[in-house]
């Protein structure tokens, strides 16, 4: 009878390892969490460094046909691209070539209560014709 009882209590797992196997499991799911949440912000600046890019091709076009050769001087601006808000700095300087300008473009993400970072910058030039 003795025999009986202890294949008996062999056959199972302990408190202690029990124990042991949720805190492994713990410990891999905090880190998968972890690296989920890095990766969904990294999809999330991607997304907004191309609607940057949508922005900053928007803005550079529209100044070029607005004025076939742009004076120097600074233009901003702001514009909703895919429900968000975008801040535009441009920058318009002479180059030694006096039939060229230099067309400095930032492009910011307005966040409510953050101040402006430029996720994109992009540099044109414009031709007289």
């Amino acid at each position: 009878m003795i025999d009986a009882h202890c294949k008996h209590r062999a056959s199972g797992f302990t408190l202690l390892e029990v124990l042991v196997a949720l805190a492994v499991v713990a410990i891999a799911l905090a880190a998968l969490v972890s690296a989920a949440t890095g990766q969904i912000k990294i999809a999330e600046r991607t997304r907004d460094k191309a609607i940057a890019g949508w922005v900053a091709a928007n803005v550079l076009t529209d100044l070029k046909l607005r004025e076939r050769f742009p004076e120097p001087g600074e233009r901003t601006g702001d514009v909703t691209m895919a429900n968000q808000r975008f801040s535009w700095r441009a920058l318009v300087q002479t180059t030694v070539e006096s039939d060229l300008r230099r067309i400095d473009l930032r492009v910011s993400l307005k966040v409510e209560g953050a101040p402006d970072q430029a996720i994109l910058t992009r540099t044109e030039f414009a031709g007289r014709l």
